[in-house]
């Protein structure tokens, strides 16, 4: 389960929650949503990222549903430190699929979602650039610093080589009572439970 809140995951400054692995070379990262609670806004998102480091304008891909109408997306920042976001693959007839799966071989990260787990469509394609090693994970955001999303994930599988966390030592947390936004993605990560192993909050 994650849950929280967010003013984004786009232009320059991200603000979202994140449970993480950190992951060299190719991988394969498939997921189940089992339920989603959306707040109001119809923006927010959630789904599978891999994102080249923590900064909030970090170079990422991501394959996420949303509560808009139009469907569930790929988005991608192909520069790192920009704000040059794009959605080029969207589900446009309304599809909100329960399957997510993220997966890169060589320097091409493919987004792909599914109904079963076994038979995959693919959103597209994304040519990283962003170097060998990633973060890998959940990401979600409310799009409002005064609502909370949730979302329940199931049958998570990863392959690929899982690195040793980074150590950062704790931030400074949210303020309570206080609905601004987040100044960085590492007030508010995670790091993943992966194959059996800990769960490591930072």
């Amino acid at each position: 389960t994650i849950s929280g809140s967010g003013a984004d995951i786009w232009a320059g400054g991200d603000q979202f929650q994140y449970a993480y692995v950190k992951v060299q070379g190719n991988f394969d990262m498939k997921a189940h949503i089992v339920s989603r609670t959306w707040s109001t806004d119809r923006w927010g998102k959630g789904g599978i990222m891999a994102r080249q480091d923590l900064t909030a304008s970090s170079r990422y891909v991501f394959v996420h549903d949303n509560p808009d109408p139009d469907g569930a997306r790929m988005a991608i920042r192909p520069t790192h430190g920009g704000s040059d976001n794009t959605e080029p693959f969207v589900l446009a007839d309304g599809t909100h699929p329960n399957w997510f799966r993220l997966a890169r071989v060589g320097d091409t990260i493919t987004g792909y979602y599914g109904a079963n787990g076994t038979t995959w469509t693919a959103f597209g394609t994304n040519t990283w650039g962003g170097g060998t090693t990633v973060y890998l994970g959940f990401a979600l955001t409310s799009h409002s610093n005064c609502g909370v999303a949730t979302l329940v994930w199931d049958q998570l599988t990863l392959s690929g080589t899982i690195l040793p966390p980074d150590d950062p030592g704790p931030g400074p947390g949210p303020t309570p009572g206080v609905c601004t936004p987040r100044a960085d993605v590492r007030l508010n990560e995670a790091y993943l439970r992966v194959n059996g192993g800990d769960e490591r909050w930072v």
